[in-house]
């Protein structure tokens, strides 16, 4: 396995709601059905909004920045092969550095470590408090979690993300399984060779709902400069969640509405694989079904609301 670090974009323009959920969430199909309003018009549902300004292009051509530092981590590159012979056991889901230099992969059932200058891979599990764990579901099958992805973050930090039970019903599953997947933020010791694990979970705010959509991350995105260094976010099987100092807001999604023939409006979300973030500190999200921007806020609880400035919603035939 060769790994490294890649700097490229992609660039799709949607108009996109990015809302937070209420207590009358979807479950995890992430689609719902909407009927049209009275007048019958095609696009009835979609509300007034003002003109997206997309601003006016500079007279001397565009504006340019300047680049990220790649010489330092956790931009440095590596173009190392590494195999189960170096303790790095394959599948490999994703790799990041943290700002000490080291480098996380995450391994279906182990998060591995390679720090500077070491040419082996350590690997943590279970034991270690990682929570890959198994598990029987509502319908009696045997399964178990596994790491999803790894943002390395502050010197000896990494974010760790895992895959858990979403299957089934967000508000009336039980406990035991809602609880399985989410996150970790994990700090290693260098001196002990040990890690110690502060777990993350990833409910819906509003307690009395019994609400919990967020159960597998798909993305973990690490701040490490502008408005939002510091902070983290994730994105799930649902929604994308904000966490700063631990403190841990609900979620977001953008929303895209599919006209059906009879006029029936399906929203879709979900699937949140794509997170950038802006150095102003807004948030680019991507799920399966759009893209969405959501402007920034340093609290996780406001973040939630803040909403995009334009509150838009896509519509399509």
């Amino acid at each position: 396995m060769r790994l490294g670090v890649t700097y490229g974009a992609a660039l799709a323009l949607a108009l996109a709601t990015i809302a937070g959920c209420d207590d009358n969430g979807s479950n995890t199909n992430d689609t719902k059905t909407t009927s049209p309003t009275p007048n019958g018009s095609d696009d009835a549902s979609t509300p007034a909004t003002p003109p997206l300004d997309l601003g006016t292009p500079p007279a001397d051509g565009p504006t340019t920045t300047t680049p990220p530092d790649l010489s330092r981590p956790p931009y440095a590159a590596v173009d190392t092969a590494y195999t189960a012979a170096d303790g790095l056991v394959p599948p490999i889901a994703d790799v990041s550095a943290d700002e000490a230099g080291n480098l996380w992969a995450a391994g279906r059932e182990a998060l591995f470590l390679l720090t500077p200058n070491a040419t082996r891979w350590v690997a943590f599990g279970p034991p270690d408090g990682i929570h890959v764990e198994p598990f029987t579901d509502v319908a009696g099958n045997a399964t178990k979690t596994w790491v999803t992805a790894v943002a390395g973050a502050r010197p000896n930090e990494v974010y760790v993300g895992y895959y858990g039970y979403e299957n089934g019903d967000p508000f009336y599953d039980p406990i035991e399984l809602k609880r399985l997947g989410n996150a970790d933020r994990v700090t290693y010791d260098p001196a002990t060779g040990r890690i110690t694990v502060k777990r993350y979970e990833f409910h819906c705010e509003a307690a009395a709902s019994k609400c919990w959509e967020n159960r597998s991350v798909r993305r973990a995105l690490f701040v490490h400069q502008g408005a939002a260094a510091g902070h983290v976010f994730f994105g799930f099987n649902h929604g994308v969640s904000h966490v700063y100092d631990d403190v841990i807001g609900d979620h977001i999604h953008p929303e895209i509405g599919w006209l059906q023939p009879d006029g029936t409006v399906q929203t879709h979300y979900g699937e949140q694989r794509g997170l950038a973030i802006t150095p102003a500190g807004e948030l680019w999200t991507a799920s399966r079904y759009g893209v969405g921007l959501y402007r920034w806020n340093p609290d996780p609880y406001a973040w939630v609301t803040t909403k995009y400035p334009h509150g838009l919603f896509c519509l399509l035939r």
